[in-house]
């Protein structure tokens, strides 16, 4: 029979190792190495950096980074939805994007930083734009196949009660595609964090990625490690409030499939 853990031991077997080796970075390495700096070092550059003087560089950086991803991000899983739904209804339509599809989502996005950059120019449009295509292809396939999947029993029980055809792509087709949309959507928070430090860090003034470049010109390899450390802070924050949205969204299929475990 197998033993079950105690709630305080998870913790410890969850802890134990992330906690070690922030002692051991703390105390391990010299305050003055020059490309692998203590902790203690990173974090007083973090304070010094990100927080000194009113935190006014991370107010300066960090709000146009956030507002960049939100803002593609939002606009790579409205048109991701929109497109897979159209996409799984009109054989036409997929059949004549399929090729292009299939050419921009093998297209490394940073490699389109220069043409972007022509077109709209070293601003914000920019970079909402670069995040926005990167961001596009896991929701709008991951849509596809979802909406793709959905049961025609379904779909002809909604057309026996005159569900017409909007009610029917919004509570028949979406809740049953919304899994994989979300598995797409996960995807693409990290692709739009990526893409968010590749265009701030290649052609910017502001913003996280710039930072960090910055901090590489001076050879500041605490400053740099710093902005790192905010970065991973800011993964962190994003995925919690995404798996919160997830839990309020998807609560339903939550349930059903942990009723479906213990079953």
């Amino acid at each position: 029979m197998t033993r079950r853990l105690t709630p305080a031991f998870r913790v410890v077997l969850y802890l134990w190792m992330p906690l070690g080796l922030l002692v051991a970075w703390w105390f391990g390495p010299s305050e003055k190495a020059l490309y692998f700096p203590s902790l203690k070092a990173i974090v007083d550059a973090f304070n010094r950096e990100w927080l000194g003087n009113g935190a006014k560089q991370l107010r300066a950086d960090l709000v146009p980074s956030v507002q960049h991803v939100l803002i593609g991000y939002a606009i790579a899983l409205v048109l991701g939805i929109l497109l897979g739904l159209l996409m799984s209804r009109v054989a036409t339509l997929y059949n004549a994007s399929l090729p292009l599809i299939t050419f921009f989502r093998s297209l490394p996005s940073p490699a389109l930083i220069p043409a972007l950059l022509l077109i709209f120019g070293l601003g914000g449009n920019f970079k909402i734009a670069i995040i926005a295509f990167g961001s596009l292809w896991p929701v709008l396939l991951n849509a596809y196949d979802g909406f793709r999947s959905v049961d025609e029993l379904q779909l002809d029980t909604a057309r026996t009660y005159k569900l017409t055809r909007a009610q029917r792509w919004f509570f028949v087709m979406l809740p049953a595609a919304s899994p994989q949309i979300v598995a797409g959507a996960r995807t693409a928070l990290q692709v739009a964090l990526l893409l968010m430090v590749a265009s701030e860090f290649l052609a910017s003034t502001e913003g996280i990625g710039y930072a960090l470049n910055l901090a590489q010109v001076n050879f500041d390899t605490p400053g740099l490690w710093s902005g790192m450390l905010l970065l991973g802070v800011l993964g962190i924050v994003l995925n919690l409030l995404f798996l919160a949205a997830e839990r309020a969204l998807m609560g339903w299929y939550i349930g059903m499939q942990a009723r479906e475990a213990k079953a």
